[in-house]
C-alpha cells in the first residue's frame, strides 16, 4: 500500500462492509466479533446515552501496551473464552465498561499478544490520557500502530490511524449520507445559502445547553472596534472571516479537518454565549465579537437582573444604530426574547407567566404591554405561537392570586430553589380553604401554570423543599378546573412551551406523567394517577403547538442569515 492515502475515497456512509475491511486491514490480529461488535456501536459513539446521562467517548484500539497514558483492564478474554467469542457477548461487555467513559475516560481495547506464561488475550477497559501530554499521547498511539475512534459531530465520526511511515490514514464516516452516495457527489449543488433548519437547530441546541446569555446579530459592514456602545473590555475577532459558521454543504471540501474545524467553531461560539456579556455574530454567520458589556444609565432599565437590564438597554440602541439586525435573549429558567427590525407576526407577549391573565368580560380585556422600542420586541416562543389567543377566566380577587404572585416571583427571582418553599407551602395550605364555590372563581390558567412551572423547573432542576408542596396543591385542583383549563387552551402559555429541550426539564415531564421508569424496570409514581392524567393532556398539546410553530421559527432564522 502507498503511504499516501487518496483522502478523497476516505469519505463513506454506514457501509459495514467498507468499515470492516477499514479495521481488518490496520488491525488484521483483532477478532471479527470485536470489530463487528464495534461497528454497531459506531452510531451511538457522539450522542451516546445512558439513561438521563448523554455523553460522547473516543475508542482506542490496538496491539499491546499503550505508550503512553493510564489505563485500567475491566474484562479479558482468553483460553476458550477468547476462542468462542461472539459478537453479542462483546457489545454486552463494552456496554458495561463504556458507563465509565462519562467521567471522561476513553474505551480502549487491546488485543495481547502471547509471551511466556501467559496466552493471547483481548482486554477491554478504560484508559486516561496524561493530561500534561495533550496530544502528545494520541501521536504516541497512532506511532505505534493504534486506531483512535473519535466523533467529528453528532452525524460524523472518523477513524484515525497512520501507516508505518507516519502518513495519515483515516476513514470518515457520515451517518448522514447514504450508502450508495459516492464521495465525489458530496459537495452541495447551491453553495451560497444556508440549508433550510440549520439556524433553528444551532439554537435549538443552544436553548438545551446555554444556561443564560444575550447574542446581537449585525449587519457584517460592523465594525466592532468603532462601536462606542460597548464598553473597552470587548473581545473582537479582527479575522472575522476565519471564525464563520458553515453548515457541511457549505464547506470547500469534506476532509475531517474542515469538519473538525467547524466543530470547533460552533462550539467555541456556544462557549462565548456561555460566558460573562454579549456575543455578537454577522448575518453572514461570522463570530466577530463577545464579553461585550454595554453601559445601563442610572435611572434607566432599573427592574431586573443584569442581562435583563442589558437586554432593554441595548434593544433600546437600535433605533439609532442601522447595524443591528437582532437580539436573542435567553434567561436561565429556558425564557426566550427576541428584538428584531422585521416583521415575524401580527402577536407579540413580553410576560412570561401571566399570559392567561385576563379579565372575564370581554368588553375589559386590555391589550397586553411590552417592551417596546423602535423595533418589534417579543419572547421568542410567542412569536413562535403568534395568534395564540388568551381567553381563561381570571378573576384578580381570588384567594389564590397573591400566593400565586409570590410563588411566582420567587421562581423568576433570584435563588428560587431556597425561596420557593415558603410560598409554595403557603399556596398549598390556602388551598385546604378553598370551596367550590371559590375554585370557580380562580384564574385557571395561573392557577395551574404557575406551580407546574415551578415543579418542572429551569435547566438547572427544581427545588426539591417546594416539590411535595406544589405536587399536592396541583392533586388538590378540582376536575372542573382541569376542564376549564382545557377548553380556555391554557396550555398555549409560552412559560410551559419554554421547558421543552431541557433535559432535566423533560425528565420532570416524564415523572409527572408517572412515565419515568424505576430501579426495577416498572413504572414509578411520582404523582397521582388522575394529576398524571391531567398532565399528560396538557404535555401533548403543548409539544404539539412546539411541533406546529417550528417552521415559522425556522422561517424567522433564515430571515435573518440570508447566506452570503
Amino acid at each position: 500500500m502507498s503511504d499516501k492515502t487518496d483522502n478523497s475515497s476516505s469519505v463513506i456512509g454506514l457501509d459495514r462492509k467498507k468499515i470492516k475491511d477499514f479495521f481488518l486491514r490496520k488491525l488484521p490480529e483483532m477478532k471479527e466479533a470485536v470489530i463487528d461488535a464495534i461497528i454497531e456501536i459506531l452510531p451511538s459513539v457522539p450522542h451516546y446515552q445512558e439513561e438521563n446521562d448523554h455523553f460522547t467517548f473516543r475508542i482506542i484500539m490496538g496491539n499491546g501496551n499503550p505508550p503512553m497514558g493510564w489505563n485500567r483492564r475491566i474484562y479479558e478474554f482468553a483460553g476458550e473464552a477468547l476462542e468462542n467469542l461472539f459478537k453479542e457477548r462483546v457489545k454486552a461487555c463494552l456496554k458495561d465498561v463504556i458507563h465509565f467513559c462519562k467521567s471522561g475516560c476513553d474505551l480502549i481495547i487491546q488485543q495481547m499478544p502471547a509471551r511466556e506464561k501467559t496466552e493471547p488475550s483481548i482486554q477491554v477497559g478504560v484508559f486516561q490520557s496524561d493530561l500534561g501530554n495533550a496530544g502528545e499521547t494520541e501521536r504516541a498511539l497512532l506511532e505505534k500502530g493504534f486506531l483512535l475512534i473519535e466523533c467529528v459531530n453528532r452525524s460524523k465520526i472518523c477513524i484515525n490511524s497512520h501507516t508505518p511511515a507516519g502518513v495519515s490514514d483515516y476513514l470518515l464516516i457520515r451517518f448522514d449520507l447514504d450508502e450508495n452516495e459516492f464521495s465525489d457527489d458530496l459537495e452541495d449543488k447551491d453553495l451560497e445559502s444556508y440549508p433550510k433548519g440549520f439556524w433553528a437547530g444551532l439554537f435549538s441546541q443552544i436553548k438545551r445547553e446555554v444556561h443564560g446569555t444575550i447574542c446581537l446579530f449585525v449587519d457584517p459592514a460592523w465594525d466592532g472596534n468603532k462601536d462606542d456602545n460597548f464598553d473597552s473590555g470587548k473581545i473582537v475577532f479582527d479575522d472575522y472571516k476565519e471564525m464563520q459558521i458553515k453548515p457541511d454543504s457549505m464547506l470547500d471540501s469534506q476532509s475531517y479537518r474542515d469538519l473538525y474545524e467547524q466543530n470547533f467553531i460552533r462550539k467555541m461560539f456556544i462557549s462565548m454565549l456561555n460566558y460573562d456579556g454579549i456575543t455578537v455574530i454577522d448575518t453572514n454567520g461570522c463570530v466577530r465579537a463577545f464579553h461585550c458589556f454595554v453601559s445601563i444609565h442610572r435611572g434607566k432599565f432599573t427592574s431586573g437582573g443584569a442581562r435583563h437590564r442589558a437586554y432593554r438597554a441595548l434593544a433600546n440602541l437600535f433605533k439609532d444604530n442601522e447595524l443591528y439586525k437582532a437580539l436573542y435573549f435567553q434567561s436561565q429558567e429556558g425564557n426566550i426574547r427576541f428584538y428584531h427590525k422585521f416583521r415575524v407576526s401580527s402577536s407579540f407577549d413580553s410576560t412570561v407567566m401571566d399570559q392567561c391573565d385576563v379579565v372575564n368580560e370581554a368588553e375589559n380585556v386590555k391589550p397586553k404591554t411590552t417592551d417596546h422600542v423602535d423595533g418589534k420586541a417579543a419572547s421568542l416562543a410567542s412569536a413562535v405561537n403568534a395568534g395564540l389567543a388568551d381567553i381563561s377566566t381570571a378573576d384578580d380577587t381570588s384567594v389564590l392570586s397573591d400566593y400565586l404572585n409570590r410563588l411566582r416571583d420567587a421562581h423568576l427571582g433570584i435563588d428560587n430553589f431556597y425561596n420557593e418553599p415558603k410560598p409554595a407551602e403557603d399556596l398549598f395550605n390556602a388551598a385546604h380553604e378553598m370551596t367550590s364555590e371559590s375554585w370557580s372563581r380562580v384564574n385557571v390558567g395561573r392557577v395551574i401554570n404557575v406551580p407546574l412551572v415551578c415543579l418542572i423547573g429551569n435547566s438547572y432542576g427544581y427545588s426539591t423543599n417546594a416539590e411535595p408542596f406544589l405536587k399536592k396543591f396541583l392533586e388538590k385542583i378540582p376536575d372542573t378546573v382541569w376542564k376549564s383549563y382545557m377548553h380556555s387552551k391554557c396550555f398555549e402559555d409560552s412559560s410551559l412551551s419554554s421547558t421543552l429541550g431541557s433535559k432535566n426539564q423533560e425528565s420532570q415531564w416524564s415523572k409527572l406523567m408517572n412515565e419515568a421508569g424505576a430501579d426495577d424496570g416498572k413504572a414509578e409514581k411520582y404523582v397521582t394517577d388522575e394529576l398524571a392524567k391531567h398532565i399528560k393532556a396538557v404535555y401533548k398539546h403543548v409539544s404539539k403547538l412546539f411541533a406546529q410553530k417550528f417552521e415559522e421559527e425556522r422561517n424567522l432564522w433564515e430571515n435573518l442569515f440570508k447566506g452570503y
